[in-house]
């Protein structure tokens, strides 16, 4: 059952990032200027419910267990403090952003705990992997959003962090490295699911071709020379005598489009 509860939050997670440019605007619209001030209060109580739920809990080996959770806050805050932008919605949604990882990091650790061995370090961390390589891939095919390898790597400090909150929460009886029987099994299948997925995204949504323009520019595109021409001649007919507005938040984006206003950007 913790483990069904912990795959189906990382999946509400994953689906649900075509919506959150709507919840976001509905926050905005619904309290002006307030926007930063709710993501804020959201992430503080998540915070210190974590903090109050430990101190409840930890009973024994408090110096080891407390240390592990002033660990990740340390962490945490570094990581914020670091990254910030300067722009305080961007930053506020981030800091959200880490709360949901080290939720997601959680969660699979309370599913692996009963194993009690050294794949309860190492399982949780491979499914936030994919987790967060699967939440910026659907990212990536909805206009307004952006999912990109920078985020994954982001991500795997939050997942850190609720790994290190985990254990001070929760402690495996024994800290150690050693397997029991199947464990390196569900090790090697986590890992090669997570280096699939991590692959066929950098493939889809990093890889692509350096296009000639046969005027001494060469620039990047997702299709190649022949393919661009190709998709040319068939939008010169489809688009004509059209104006072309801003596509639905909740639509497949055309990438063509995308990569075209960026040109003309540049």
């Amino acid at each position: 059952m913790r483990f069904v509860l912990a795959t189906t939050v990382a999946a509400l997670l994953v689906l649900s990032a075509p919506f959150i440019g709507q919840i976001r605007t509905s926050i905005r619209t619904a309290f002006p200027g307030q926007f930063v001030a709710i993501v804020g209060i959201v992430v503080g109580v998540a915070v210190v419910a974590g903090i109050v739920a430990a101190l409840i809990r930890i009973r024994d080996c408090r110096a080891l267990r407390y240390g592990t959770i002033a660990a990740a806050l340390v962490i945490g805050i570094a990581y914020s403090a670091s990254l910030g932008t300067g722009n305080p919605e961007v930053d506020a949604v981030e800091r959200f952003h880490f709360v949901e990882y080290g939720l997601i990091t959680l969660l699979f650790y309370r599913a692996w705990r009963p194993v009690n061995d050294g794949s309860v370090f190492v399982l949780p961390v491979l499914a936030g992997i994919v987790v967060g390589t699967l939440e910026e891939w659907v990212q990536w095919f909805i206009p307004a959003r952006i999912g990109e390898v920078r985020d994954v790597v982001l991500n795997c400090v939050a997942i850190a962090c609720g790994l290190l909150f985990s254990i001070g929460l929760d402690p495996p009886e024994r800290l150690s490295l050693t397997l029991r029987r199947g464990s390196l099994r569900r090790i090697g299948v986590a890992f090669v699911l997570a280096t699939l997925v991590f692959a066929l995204f950098f493939h889809a949504v990093h890889l692509g071709y350096a296009v000639s323009s046969g005027e001494g520019i060469t620039f990047r595109s997702r299709y190649g020379r022949d393919e661009l021409k190709r998709i040319a001649a068939e939008r010169a007919v489809s688009w004509k005598g059209q104006e072309l507005a801003a596509p639905p938040r909740l639509s497949r984006e055309d990438q063509y489009m995308s990569e075209g206003l960026w040109h003309v950007q540049w």
